[in-house]
């Protein structure tokens, strides 16, 4: 909750003076895992929803001064939090491969992200 949720409520209380000097916009990263069920995570998902609606509140209350808020829900992203979890190079390897079933319905684009597509 302090990373996902308490760091961009500071955050976003320190810019919004600016944000409102310069009509500026700002981008939350969700992920989908805040509208998804999974047995194996509780917290993680959780924090992804308060931010989405933390994000869905302030886009509404900051349009009026000139602000724009949005959200990035990405599904697997390749960086290095997957081995950071504590999986081993192979292991996370192998979990980037599973997810690289075409057939998959949780990812369309059939393959893990890489942050380009984000931006």
């Amino acid at each position: 909750m302090d990373i996902n949720v308490r760091s961009v409520v500071l955050i976003s209380q320190l810019v919004i003076p600016q944000l409102e000097k310069t009509q500026g916009a700002t981008v939350n990263v969700s992920s989908i895992m805040s509208s998804l069920f999974t047995c194996s995570q509780t917290y993680y998902p959780m924090s992804k929803t308060c931010l989405d609606l933390m994000t869905v509140q302030m886009a509404g209350t900051l349009i009026k001064k000139g602000i724009r808020v949005n959200s990035v829900n990405h599904v697997i992203i390749r960086t290095n939090f997957i081995s950071a979890t504590g999986l081993s190079s192979k292991n996370a390897k192998q979990y980037c491969e599973k997810e690289n079933d075409k057939e998959s319905t949780q990812i369309p684009l059939g393959k893990c992200g890489v942050p380009d597509d984000i931006v």
